[in-house]
């Protein structure tokens, strides 16, 4: 069974400030926390405030959201977790890592705001699934913002950037009388190095939002993905209808659902039509989560012609040849070309006759257009 180490959701470069830490649920957990601190406070013989100050200074935060795990009723923040288990050896580490795994029962960044997240501890149907869609008909977006007093500093903060970013555009907004704010959007390629070289100080804030976005023509194909956030994640996500494309959308905000995403899934961040796959940890897996990921993209990227030609059109190459393995392995019959078309698109299409159709009908959900006009064929 593959599970997840939901301690590594934690990213030094992105959570900059304590507001942007993420959390897990008390209950349960800070028994451990506690025991840990002792263990360190014998060990060291520092007095826990001298040990927590110690901590502050390597997170660059102030010491106030790290004391309030101990002294009021806090979630507590996974850098504190990971600070502690330095003083322990490597197989203390793991037992302990193994034991705060079991006793997560929600995930939520450090501010009142945030929503609790259904912790994803193992690999399922259901987010080979959302992996799937996404990697089809998704994207997340990454956007950084920075903000501070002094107009200088700040544009001496866009001039480091440019470095990196020289194509980027970088308006200062003046969101109150003492305040001034950039915000720009990164790639996963240019993420790493925008968050070195912004600055480590206390009068800079900087914060960042991963918007995750799905549209598509097919209304239940989208209640889908709906539904398989809520019942994976815990939580709601609207639905919007785009008029002009005669399309529905799914756009939303959520850090730790993005930071699994692309921690554990490898999923791209910004334009990804050109390179998406399978990810390795589901490639790897039983063929049951493979095919949950096959019917993912088929239910989003797929097409069902009048006529019943059942295909895939992908401009990722690496993408089709990973669905045409699991077809294959799945018992389906079908033909690819080894040359893209116009569109720079590469195609796997089904066999599609009367007795084949009944076969096709397990690429698609239940009750979506595509599946429904196989059916109407069958």
């Amino acid at each position: 069974m593959i599970k997840f180490d939901l301690l590594n959701l934690s990213n030094e470069k992105e959570d900059i400030g304590a507001k942007s830490w993420i959390c897990v649920n008390r209950n349960g957990i800070f028994e451990t926390v506690n025991i840990m601190m002792d263990k360190i406070i014998t060990k060291e013989n520092n007095g826990r405030e001298k040990i927590l100050k110690n901590i502050s200074n390597v997170l660059n935060s102030s010491v106030t959201p790290l004391r309030d795990v101990f002294t009021k009723n806090r979630n507590i923040p996974l850098p504190l977790i990971l600070e502690l288990l330095k003083f322990f050896s490597i197989k203390e580490q793991s037992m302990i890592r193994k034991e705060i795994n079991k006793k997560i029962r929600f995930l939520k960044c450090n501010s009142n705001k945030s929503q609790k997240i259904k912790p994803v501890k193992k690999l399922s149907i259901t987010i080979c699934k959302i992996i799937g869609a996404i990697m089809a008909d998704g994207n997340i977006t990454r956007q950084i913002g920075v903000q501070c007093k002094n107009i200088d500093k700040l544009k001496e903060i866009i001039a480091t950037i440019k470095k990196i970013l020289p194509e980027q555009k970088f308006p200062i907004n003046q969101v109150s009388r003492t305040r001034f704010r950039i915000t720009f959007v990164v790639s996963k390629n240019n993420l790493d190095n925008v968050l070195t070289f912004l600055p480590k100080d206390k009068e800079v804030t900087i914060w960042n939002k991963s918007q995750i976005d799905l549209t598509d023509q097919d209304l239940k194909a989208v209640i889908d993905f709906k539904n398989w956030i809520k019942e994976c994640f815990g939580i709601e996500v609207r639905i919007k209808k785009i008029s002009k494309k005669n399309a529905w959308r799914i756009n939303f905000d959520n850090k730790i659902i993005s930071r699994i995403l692309i921690k554990f899934f490898d999923v791209p961040i910004g334009n990804k039509t050109d390179f998406v796959f399978e990810p390795k940890i589901i490639k790897n897996s039983t063929l049951n989560f493979r095919k949950s990921f096959m019917i993912g993209v088929m239910s989003f990227d797929g097409s069902v012609s009048k006529d019943g030609t059942t295909e895939l059109l992908l401009k990722s190459k690496i993408l089709r040849d990973d669905i045409s393995q699991i077809a294959k392995l799945s018992g389906f019959k079908y033909s690819k070309t080894e040359i893209s078309d116009k569109k720079g698109r590469w195609n796997l299409r089904f066999s599609s006759t009367k007795k084949s159709r009944p076969l096709l009908l397990q690429l698609f959900e239940p009750g979506i257009n595509k599946r429904l006009r196989l059916q109407g064929l069958c």
